[in-house]
């Protein structure tokens, strides 16, 4: 396995924290599932030829057109996020339940009866619809060879004690869990070594979510061609908090006790964007749908802090025997502000009308995740060159992907029944070694649709596998990797009126 480009929920810093961003940033805003109304997620999120849902104003914003009445509605929504963590053979378990609102939505429809007039409708719609979920709980726990002061030394040499990070090796140092070699200025050592067998423990919170605000217009052209346009502005809220933790149980590790190490970090952001859409009515039965998306421009800022706590033994030099000191150190908060702009899109649709049975529907995204770019003030050459470095591991870690979302719905009368799934390929390049990092969702749902209101229910369950590295060494020196197996499973409930 090339462990070079591994994927993680999050990668502990892949480079100094005195920049704050990673390629990870650019994956977790631009690798979106639409969570919006239970229609749309009881067949998978294809509704892109279909149309007269609220959600397609964020796939494919020409759905505003085919409405022939106003309607108002609001999607409450329960989920429960389980994640198993394997390490070295041992699984932990834990779950993350949540209550959110998925979608809030306002169609204004102007609909004429005048057969002499082509523009059958102009309608116009406002409201939310959540693109992306953050929220996660994992721990994982086991005995291995090898420490994280391992790290600490690697970023520590070379570096003279004022040139130590404030957020990393920095407090290591001033937590006696690596020393200056004696005669030495800038090179370092740690008591526990690669062969030592240490304890190694770490939970991992995660929350947030990214929403959009939609302003979408849109129009029918002899009941043929429908047309609409929407501009999306996506605000992000996303924080997390894990704390690592290494023991030595045996106590066979001169000096070394036990050590903790916490990083708290959150991102606030807004974003534009603009999506435009076709539907085209083939026949009374067949429709083919067209959208593409404008790359997302966001500005964000990210607030990050770190601690540190450790039990050491060391000789008191007023005795000269051997205590058992505690320490704790913490850092400042460091902000960081930056831009992101997110790849395009573009999403093929295809719908089957049955009389007034039902539909069957698909569709196809694709997004080439390598496009992401990263901008921020470059104050010097280290800033520019790291900004550089950053763009480019995003162009030759992730590539090209399609993503497949397929539905069908049966109608009784005012009753409905749906079903769908969904696969989301991975998001690497050819070459980068990541083990199932496919998305796939299963979905279930029904609905009750009388004139002027309408109900419907859908339980999604989605699954992927990651793997997660809490902390990276150089090539060739072994460090801890999690396999994380993920069950994603919600329940949405659509309550709507209709103004005619």
């Amino acid at each position: 396995m090339n462990l070079k480009y591994i994927y993680s929920a999050v990668l502990m810093f892949l480079v100094s924290w005195s920049y704050g961003q990673t390629d990870l940033d650019a994956l977790r805003y631009s690798r979106l599932q639409v969570v919006g109304s239970g229609r749309t997620m009881a067949v998978g999120g294809a509704f892109g030829a279909i149309g007269g849902d609220f959600t397609s104003l964020s796939t494919n914003p020409a759905g505003i057109a085919t409405y022939r009445h106003s309607e108002v509605s609001l999607t409450p929504s329960f989920s429960l996020n389980t994640t198993a963590s394997d390490y070295e053979g041992t699984t932990t378990r834990l779950s993350e339940p949540y209550m959110s609102v998925s979608n809030i939505g306002l169609i204004l429809s102007d609909a004429t009866t005048n057969p002499d007039k082509k523009w059958k409708t102009t309608n116009f719609a406002l409201g939310t619809n959540r693109l992306a979920n953050f929220h996660q709980r994992f721990s994982f726990e086991g005995t291995t060879p090898g420490s994280i002061t391992a790290r600490y030394v690697e970023n520590a040499n070379g570096k003279k004690e004022d040139e130590l990070s404030d957020f990393e090796e920095g407090l290591a140092y001033d937590a006696y869990l690596i020393d200056l070699k004696s005669g030495s200025e800038d090179q370092y050592y740690a008591d526990a070594d690669s062969n030592d067998l240490v304890y190694k423990q770490q939970d991992f919170s995660s929350d947030g979510s990214l929403n959009e605000f939609v302003i979408s217009l849109g129009g029918n052209y002899m009941h043929r061609l429908y047309l609409g346009a929407t501009i999306g502005l996506p605000f992000v809220r996303y924080s997390e908090q894990r704390t690592y933790r290494e023991e030595d149980q045996n106590e066979s590790i001169p000096n070394f006790n036990s050590m903790s190490y916490t990083e708290r970090f959150s991102t606030t952001g807004l974003g534009l964007n603009l999506k435009i859409g076709a539907i085209l009515r083939v026949n009374q039965m067949f429709r083919v749908g067209l959208a593409v998306h404008t790359p997302t421009a966001m500005t964000l800022k990210d607030n990050y802090s770190t601690g540190i706590t450790s039990s050491v033994d060391l000789i008191d030099p007023d005795d000269n025997e051997i205590k058992t000191y505690e320490y704790g150190e913490d850092s400042e908060q460091a902000l960081f502000e930056y831009s992101l702009r997110t790849p395009w899109r573009a999403i093929g649709s295809a719908g089957l009308i049955i009389k007034k049975n039902g539909f069957i529907s698909a569709e196809v995204e694709y997004v080439d995740y390598g496009k992401s770019r990263f901008d921020f003030n470059a104050f010097d050459e280290g800033d520019a060159q790291y900004l550089q470095e950053l763009n480019n591991t995003i162009t030759n870690k992730y590539g090209q992907s399609l993503n497949l979302r397929l539905g069908g719905e049966i109608t009784f009368d005012k009753l409905r029944l749906r079903a769908g799934y969904a696969i989301y390929s991975s998001p690497f390049d050819d070459g980068i070694a990541v083990e199932n990092a496919i998305i796939t969702n299963f979905s279930l749902g029904g609905g009750y649709h009388s004139k002027g209101f309408f109900l419907d229910i859908a339980y999604v369950d989605s699954r992927k596998t990651e793997e997660y590295v809490p902390y990276t060494l150089s090539e060739g020196t072994q460090f801890p990797v999690i396999a994380n197996n993920t069950n994603f499973a919600q329940i949405v409930a659509t309550i709507g009126f209709k103004f005619y």
